[in-house]
């Protein structure tokens, strides 16, 4: 049996404790997103996006746009997703904003992008409540279908798997996992 474990979210064969969710600049969000979760032994392809992850978060340089390029390439061909992207709150949490995005399909970076909170508040409120959010059918999903005729729709996006961003325990911002195409079940990998 495999077991999430402590601190780096790595997946172990040995029961430990839940980490403190991902944190960056020393600060722990406060809460973990695993919830002692036993899950079935990883699939090499899961076993690669963590050491990948884990060699690039030792590497200390996480907000170099290098450094940046190489994780939401790794996540997107892991997750298979056509679009991965960070986005950071802005304005005291009243807007989003892509600090990058990578479109898998064309291998090309954007930025730049902004959302604000009152296009879409109950998506804001449920990343600010439910940390990680799985959504199978974003057009249909009231988590995510305020986003629908301003955002999804024109980029074909049908599912999202979005996961918070702490710094310092407060959010500051999410990363966004886009499937283009039609309805998404998330699975454990």
């Amino acid at each position: 049996r495999w077991h999430r474990s402590r601190g780096d979210g790595a997946l172990t064969n040995h029961p430990t404790t839940c980490g403190q969710g991902v944190a960056f600049e020393g600060g722990s969000s406060g809460r973990s997103p695993c919830r002692h979760d036993i899950v079935a032994p990883p699939s090499p392809n899961l076993l690669y996006f963590h050491d990948v992850l884990r060699q690039l978060a030792r590497s200390g340089a996480w907000r170099d746009e290098a450094w940046l390029d190489e994780l939401l390439r790794t996540a997107g061909d892991a997750l298979q997703v056509a679009r991965i992207g960070v986005w950071f709150l802005e304005d005291q949490g009243e807007a989003i904003v892509a600090q990058r995005v990578f479109h898998r399909p064309s291998g090309q970076f954007s930025e730049g992008a902004r959302l604000p909170r009152a296009a879409a508040p109950s998506y804001f409120d449920a990343i600010a409540r439910d940390g990680q959010i799985a959504v199978a059918d974003a057009l249909r999903d009231p988590r995510t279908s305020e986003l629908g005729a301003s955002y999804l729709a024109p980029s074909g996006i049908g599912a999202m798997l979005d996961v918070p961003l702490f710094a310092g325990g407060r959010l500051r911002g999410v990363v966004c996992h886009e499937h283009v195409g039609g309805v998404r079940e998330w699975t454990v990998e």
